[in-house]
């Protein structure tokens, strides 16, 4: 069975840690150097071992099968994978409770995290296509800050932690809340995530396709799709979609009329502000070859700036084809077509832009 297209989705949710965001620093880097600041000097190397060694044997979920989630349980799941860790290293364990604090401290400011490569790229492209997006994370509240810091706020539908879903990933709860809150059905929905254990097991238990996103030397069951990077998916939008590089679409909104104005910006202010040229006017400009090319680059202008106008009216649409029943069947032929409009008068757009900077650049030379 061929692996379901990512453009396929109504709705896709996406895991924080590891998916969307990574470490700025290794992790293990980071828990050695505030070892050493306690007096604590172990090798990363060791570190590492000790790290990976605790989350194996996952000491910091066994106190709660049931998966239970809250802000002070999310704590305490890290105050026991780290006493885990501590307690394999000689020495650690004495200074616990402020080596915790400081990484605490350290991870929950966003320095501590950056945005995977086509992240931001690849939800802008979703919601532009009508699909609702949303991160679903095991994480606490401070997900929240990190997430609004790097522009994740922005680029989803919501954000859903364990803690404010009151469960954690795989338990079902967390995924059947997300789907409520995007108002979609679980059979048109995807999730992309870095666990087999909490974001494909997970999914699946609710209906959900899982995307691993991992490398080639991670075990996933062999039905499910398994991705290197979110550039995978991205690029896999564009190659459908056609959108030209270096001018990817507008966005939306308010935001859409401003890209708007800036395009056209480079039009003269009297080119800009002239009305409409009869062909009588035409025919008089046209004695001049000065004059022919200010023509050429007021009219061209003009165009572009309609074309872009219509993108915002283009993207207002997909706005309501968003809200539209996920259930209902006009919705997916609705955003092909919408997104096919999109794409071509996002190029004529380029090209008469191009165009009039061109008739505009003429015009200003032939004056000097």
């Amino acid at each position: 069975m061929s692996a379901r297209r990512i453009s396929e989705f109504d709705a896709v949710f996406f895991d924080a840690g590891f998916t969307l965001l990574l470490p700025t620093r290794p992790l293990w880097d980071v828990y050695a150097e505030v070892a050493a600041d306690f007096g604590v000097l172990v090798e990363v190397p060791i570190m590492a071992g000790a790290m990976r060694a605790a989350f194996a044997g996952g000491a910091r979920y066994a106190f709660d099968p049931e998966l239970r989630s809250s802000e002070a349980a999310e704590r305490e799941a890290w105050r026991r994978y780290t006493l885990d860790v501590a307690g394999r290293i000689p020495g650690l364990d004495a200074v616990h409770e402020p080596w915790l604090d400081e990484l605490v401290r350290r991870f929950d400011a966003p320095a501590a995290w950056r945005l995977a490569p086509g992240a931001l790229e690849l939800l802008r492209a979703l919601r532009a296509r009508g699909a609702k997006t949303a991160v679903v994370s095991n994480w606490h509240g401070a997900l929240e800050g990190i997430a609004a810091a790097h522009g994740l706020t922005d680029a989803v539908d919501f954000v859903l932690t364990s803690a404010a879903a009151g469960r954690r990933k795989p338990h079902p709860e967390i995924f059947e809340r997300a789907l409520r809150a995007a108002g979609a059905a679980a059979a048109r929905t995807a999730h992309i995530g870095d666990s087999t254990t909490d974001d494909v097991e997970g999914a699946r238990a609710v209906g959900i396709t899982p995307i691993l996103l991992a490398g080639a030397e991670s075990e996933a069951p062999s039905d499910v799709r398994r991705i290197d990077a979110l550039t995978v998916l991205l690029s896999e939008l564009d190659a459908e979609s056609s959108v030209v590089r270096g001018w990817p679409p507008l966005p939306r909104g308010a935001v859409a009329a401003g890209a708007v104005q800036g395009a056209c910006a480079s039009r003269s202010a009297p080119e800009a502000s002239a009305p409409r040229t009869s062909p009588a006017d035409k025919e008089t400009l046209m004695k001049s070859p000065h004059d022919e090319a200010g023509y050429a680059g007021a009219d061209v202008g003009r165009l572009a700036h309609d074309v872009f106008n219509l993108l915002t009216v283009v993207y207002g649409l997909q706005e309501e084809l968003a809200s539209l029943e996920t259930s209902d069947p006009r919705r997916p032929l609705m955003a092909r077509t919408m997104q096919t409009v999109a794409d071509r008068l996002n190029e004529i757009g380029k090209r008469l832009h191009d165009l009039g900077k061109l008739g505009g650049g003429t015009h200003a030379a032939a004056k000097t």
